[in-house]
């Protein structure tokens, strides 16, 4: 009786170990997946950051000086804490042909979760 006693206590406190180990497995996955929606909010509003410098910066599109090389040059970098804890890293890269440009990249990278979900997001324009 005490031996079959001893093995359900085993077997209710290998179960229980179990059930827990598993419960903290969901909980985070659980606070990843509101850190990785808040990197990806993030990214998404360094890409806005970026459209709004170029439109607050270039008008019109064709007043962008490029270098006489047609090479690759950035402007509008900054980096914003927001309110929710995430950070945004955003960038604008023009690229150039003939001394003129032919389109920009805006590039966003997106933190939160204190570095745990990085998410980046990048769109690139044409220029007519």
């Amino acid at each position: 009786m005490i031996i079959v006693s001893i093995l359900m206590g085993g077997l209710f406190l290998v179960g229980t170990a179990i059930a827990g180990l598993l419960m903290f497995y969901q909980l985070r996955q659980a606070a990843d997946a509101a850190s990785s929606g808040a990197a990806v909010m993030a990214a998404d509003a360094g890409i806005e950051h970026s459209l709004s410098c170029y439109y607050a910066t270039t008008t019109p599109a064709t007043s962008v000086l490029c270098p006489p090389d047609g090479s690759t040059f950035s402007m509008c970098q900054e980096t914003t804490a927001l309110p929710n804890g995430a950070t945004a890293s955003s960038s604008l890269s023009f690229s150039c042909t003939g001394g003129s440009p032919t389109g920009f990249w805006a590039q966003s990278f997106g933190y939160a979760g204190g570095g745990k979900a990085e998410r980046v997001l990048q769109s690139f324009f044409s220029i007519q």
